[in-house]
């Protein structure tokens, strides 16, 4: 699901402990399926299962006011997971959520491929609209015809 407009407020929030903070969700959207291990849908049972979530995440998961109650994948940038960039032999190139994703952007802007490994696996990255870079994905998975999904800001951009 797409982040809804109270995550993208609180993201885009200065004096909100989750801005700029990629990982955001709340019940009302976030990652569900990508993320599920096992039955039943529990955070142990997730691949958040090794974020410990911290006294503040807790309490808004345990509060049944608050939209992140229950939330599984709740989550701060104190007990969440984080961004950051590895080269094609693993070595990390950028840390931090913020010079991670800048760069990720630069890349993606001078026609680079960037394979994005999420809480539910990898999606591989080109501008979409950089007719070079995408022969070169479509070329390196032996894709010539087939659609590759789409991501967006929002449908408008593309009508």
């Amino acid at each position: 699901m797409s982040v809804c407009r109270d995550c993208i407020n609180e993201m885009n929030d200065p004096e909100n402990r989750r801005f700029e903070y990629p990982f955001i969700n709340c019940t009302n959207c976030g990652p569900r399926y990508t993320i599920i291990r096992d039955i039943p849908y529990d955070r142990p049972k997730t691949a958040m299962f090794g974020f410990k979530m911290c006294p503040k995440c807790q309490q808004e998961y345990d509060d049944p006011e608050d939209r992140r109650f229950h939330a599984q994948p709740n989550a701060c940038p104190v007990c969440g997971p984080h961004a950051f960039l590895v080269d094609r032999k693993g070595r990390r190139i950028a840390h931090g959520d913020s010079r991670s994703l800048d760069l990720a952007a630069e890349f993606l802007s001078q026609g680079k491929i960037l394979a994005v490994k999420g809480l539910g696996g990898f999606h591989l990255a080109v501008d979409a609209l950089n007719k070079k870079a995408v022969t070169e994905l479509r070329k390196r998975k032996k894709r010539q015809d087939k659609p590759f999904a789409l991501m967006a800001e929002s449908a408008e951009n593309f009508i």
